[in-house]
């Protein structure tokens, strides 16, 4: 919900230039969070989480001219870039933690 509600609301101001964080960083890490417990803690529940992630992504930036914003091709990249980190990061954690038990 909080992707959603970052992602479909007014921007009517113009990026912070000042900002050590492009837009596209916000999108790895939002969709990197987003899929990162999944693989952390239910990794058979990829198999349906992970096109679903993809599918929201891509929805997002269909809807934002709906909503005074701009549709990115690279934000679906980097959403699509944050779904791999998420789920690589959290599939290595997971690996770690079931090796030390």
């Amino acid at each position: 919900m909080i992707i959603a509600w970052a992602t479909l609301t007014p921007n009517p101001r113009a990026p912070d230039l000042n900002s050590p964080l492009s837009d596209k960083a916000y999108h790895v890490m939002a969709f990197a969070g987003l899929v990162f417990p999944t693989a952390l803690l239910y990794a058979r529940s990829l198999i349906w989480i992970l096109p679903l992630a993809v599918v929201f992504g891509v929805a997002i930036e269909l809807v934002q001219p709906f909503f005074g914003r701009e549709a990115e091709a690279g934000d679906v990249l980097a959403d699509l870039i944050g779904i791999g980190v998420g789920t690589v990061i959290g599939l290595f954690l997971r690996a770690l933690r079931r090796r030390r038990a």
